[in-house]
């Protein structure tokens, strides 16, 4: 759920996501974000939650089920200015074709809502969003929730991959498989380089964000390589995923600073 101000001289936010299992709820009030883990045990578990959110100027309190959190606002700023629209299920691409703040790590991620949602009331306002899905269309968002009998056992996925359960639809995982596509049965877009040639891909816009998701599959013989690597102009910022003494190393320059980690292959 997020909402924002429409004005580009203000940067007030709303938002609530999750985020590995957890509940987190972000907020701006124009002088400042604020990000809180509101819930203290995990919330994937298939069971319905409350939350509940009350502020008061620049103090508030976040409440999932019997666990209340306090929060305080930063800078001087009281009130909270959201002339947007307000998002429910996921925000960004492919969802809705707005810029996501950097805070908000579901919607860089792409990683929309899966599960069942009742209840909405703003400042005493129940919102009908069962309503607002009917009037817009959106025939994949049910007004109920069934919980229907699991899809894996049937084993959609080919080309060994691995199946994972959704709320009513499941997933196929094609990591480790040389296949793409909703249940890998695409062959995957596959390049060879001897070492001495180069490409390049172009991002579709630039981007400023603080969660990153990238996955790729090689096979080589040699212990040393570039992979790939970002680059901006006028802008040291910079990924790098590259080959070293045989372990694959990722280098993530932000800034003033840099820091490398390595993998070994189990």
């Amino acid at each position: 759920m997020y909402s924002r101000s429409g004005a580009h001289t203000r940067q007030d936010l709303f938002a609530f996501e999750l985020l590995g299992g957890h509940l987190y709820l972000h907020a701006d009030l124009g002088s400042g974000p604020v990000k809180v883990r509101a819930s203290k045990t995990r919330v994937d578990d298939g069971i319905w939650h409350d939350v509940a959110l009350r502020r008061v100027e620049r103090d508030g309190r976040v409440t999932v089920d019997t666990w209340t959190v306090e929060f305080r606002t930063p800078g001087d700023s009281t009130q909270l200015d959201l002339d947007g629209l307000l998002y429910i299920g996921g925000v960004g691409a492919p969802f809705a074709p707005l810029t996501v703040p950097p805070v908000l790590w579901t919607g860089a991620l792409r990683q929309g809502y899966v599960g069942c949602m009742r209840d909405l009331v703003i400042n005493g306002h129940p919102v009908d969003i069962a309503g607002y899905a009917q009037q817009q269309d959106s025939g994949a968002v049910r007004p109920a929730c069934h919980i229907q009998p699991p899809h894996c056992p049937s084993q959609p996925c080919m080309h060994d991959g691995h199946c994972l359960e959704g709320w009513n639809r499941f997933h196929c995982d094609c990591t480790g498989t040389p296949f793409t596509g909703p249940t890998c049965g695409k062959d995957a877009s596959t390049l060879h380089l001897n070492g001495t040639q180069q490409m390049t891909a172009l991002m579709p816009e630039d981007s400023r964000t603080q969660a990153e998701e990238v996955i790729v599959r090689f096979k080589t013989t040699r212990p040393r390589g570039l992979l790939l690597a970002t680059s901006l102009e006028n802008n040291p910022d910079r990924l790098q995923i590259y080959l070293e003494e045989g372990k694959a190393r990722m280098l993530i320059h932000i800034g003033d600073r840099e820091k490398v980690k390595a993998t070994t292959h189990a």
